[in-house]
């Protein structure tokens, strides 16, 4: 019986031994686990984004080098690890400011990506800021988003303005920074009047600003900046989900289109808004004389409602 107390005091021991050296491995491992955590995190946020600000706006990977320069090779963009080691202040400041997005993005310190522009109530200033990017002398293109807001009301902010920029091309491919103008309710009747007022000021300027309706999910991040655009490198240009296509410059020169989805009692308001912002000067889109008969629609089209 002696032997057998022994024997089970010696089993105990080793059963003891057994479950703190498990623990002690275990402990281990986890400590490594929450270093090896956290050598990544500056990786996952300072690369992985610095690389996809490129590739969303037409720069591929490899081509980084070439198109960025600031004495990157390609060695350098093979790893996020060999890519942190030469990312400096001044590279993620000089590719924040290439294609104007946030540099606490970049840095990982915020979630939205871009800076948005508000010109509700301002279309001065839009005609302003569309002549600064027009000096630059790129390339300017654009279009006008809406959707169907899910709360169905037309308070919400529902539809976008989008101007693209050429900045550069990667071999022949157009690569671009994009300008986000945003807080527009389209189905409230005052907003769509300013809308409308900013539309014929970007083509007046020739930049034609082309309608299309996209998913809520989309849009709606997409429109406060807190969304990365990306990229078909088939066709060359950005990629976005668009359910249909309609003509923004109807907002302007068709009475019908304008009120399209207004509610009924507010369509008064509206075209008295159209009218007045007119009279200011917003309206005329086309310098043909085409525009006295817009103007002369808009007048009817209120007639009829009083």
């Amino acid at each position: 019986m002696e032997w057998l107390q022994t024997t089970n005091m010696l089993v105990a021991i080793s059963s003891g031994l057994v479950t703190i050296l498990v623990a002690v491995l275990a402990w281990r491992r986890h400590s490594k686990s929450r270093q090896s955590d956290a050598d990544a995190a500056p990786v996952s946020v300072l690369t992985v984004r610095f690389i996809a600000l490129f590739e969303a706006h037409g720069v591929h990977r490899n081509q980084i080098p070439e198109f960025f320069d600031h004495g990157l090779t390609l060695a350098d963009v093979s790893s996020y690890q060999s890519l942190l080691e030469k990312l400096s202040p001044q590279i993620l400041s000089d590719a924040a400011e290439l294609f104007a997005v946030e540099l606490e993005w970049l840095q990982g310190a915020t979630v939205k990506v871009y800076p948005t522009h508000e010109f509700y109530k301002q279309p001065e200033e839009f005609d302003v800021f569309v002549d600064e990017l027009l000096s630059r002398g790129n390339r300017l293109r654009g279009c006008v988003f809406n959707t169907e807001h899910p709360n169905n009301d037309a308070s919400e902010y529902d539809a976008l303005i989008m101007i693209t920029e050429e900045v550069g091309h990667a071999n022949d491919r157009p690569v671009f920074r994009i300008h986000l103008c945003n807080h527009w309710g389209f189905k409230y009747w005052r907003s769509r009047a300013y809308l409308a007022a900013c539309i014929a000021i970007a083509w007046r300027k020739n930049l034609c600003l082309i309608g299309k309706q996209t998913p809520p999910k989309w849009l709606i991040p997409f429109a406060e900046g807190k969304a990365l655009i990306s990229y078909n490198y088939d066709d060359g240009f950005l990629r976005y989900p668009s359910l249909s296509t309609w003509y923004a410059d109807e907002l302007v020169d068709t009475p019908a289109k304008f009120l399209k989805g207004i509610e009924s009692r507010d369509q008064g308001l509206a075209l008295s808004k159209w009218l007045k912002l007119d009279e200011q000067g917003h309206m005329e889109m086309y310098e043909d004389g085409s525009h006295t008969a817009v103007r002369t629609a808009y007048g009817e089209a209120l007639a009829e409602l009083e």
